[in-house]
C-alpha cells in the first residue's frame, strides 16, 4: 500500500509539469509567430496608407497615370 501511494504521487508530479508545458509552449510559439507576422503585415499596411495619405500619393498616382 505504501508503494502504491508513492507511485501515483510520483507520476502525478512528473506529468504535471510536462502536460501544461507542451500546450503553453505551442501556444506561445504560435502567438509569437502570429504576432510578428501580423505586426509586420499591419506595420507595412499602415505605413503604406499613412504615406499615401500624408504625401498625397493619390494625386501623384493620378499624374503618373496621366503620363
Amino acid at each position: 500500500m505504501g508503494s502504491s501511494l508513492v507511485t501515483p504521487q510520483h507520476i502525478h508530479k512528473s506529468t504535471l509539469p510536462s502536460i501544461p508545458l507542451r500546450p503553453i509552449a505551442a501556444i506561445f510559439n504560435g502567438m509569437v509567430f502570429f504576432f510578428f507576422f501580423f505586426f509586420f503585415t499591419l506595420h507595412f499596411y499602415i505605413d503604406d496608407t499613412d504615406t499615401s495619405e500624408a504625401s498625397g500619393s493619390k494625386s501623384e498616382r493620378a499624374s503618373l497615370m496621366d503620363n
